[in-house]
């Protein structure tokens, strides 16, 4: 598996780490760590395969991006999910919908990622930050609409 984790970290795509530079206005090394981070959550899905299959994994905010960057090169991200990876992680935009308690959960996916995630690989870089979810304002009524007893 050591073998393998390697093959994955060393994969190289100059377009892809091209695109997320430009994007996400990082530094060539800020890419190149995002890229790697990237990297490693794919290899994520590798280690924690059956009998984990019911485990959703959602990424951390920068690496979604990244990923979300990677996937949309279809050829490449074929190429890099039979060759590399051997291994296609699939991205389910069901598992994203918005609304206070889909957030909520997707929140603690991600959490659980990261657990898995600081598991397997001990440090993370700060690229799996996730920011704290933002408080629901609750409804507040017009003092003119409330009821006078």
């Amino acid at each position: 598996m050591a073998a393998r984790f390697q093959t994955v970290m060393d994969y190289k795509d100059e377009q892809i780490l091209a695109r997320i530079r430009h994007e996400l206005r990082l530094s060539h090394s800020q890419a190149q760590a995002l890229f790697q981070d990237m990297l490693r959550f794919l290899f994520l899905h590798v280690l924690e395969r059956p009998p984990h299959d019911h485990v959703h994994f959602s990424p951390p905010p920068k690496i979604d991006r990244a990923w979300h960057m990677f996937i949309l090169d279809t050829r490449a991200y074929e190429y890099f999910s039979i060759n590399v990876l051997e291994w296609t992680v699939h991205h389910d935009p069901r598992l994203a919908r918005k609304g206070s308690q889909e957030e909520q959960r997707m929140h603690a996916h991600t959490l659980y990622t990261i657990k898995r995630a600081t598991h397997h690989y001990r440090t993370l870089s700060k690229n799996w930050h996730v920011p704290p979810l933002k408080k629901q304002k609750k409804a507040t009524r017009d003092p003119e609409e409330v009821p006078v007893c």
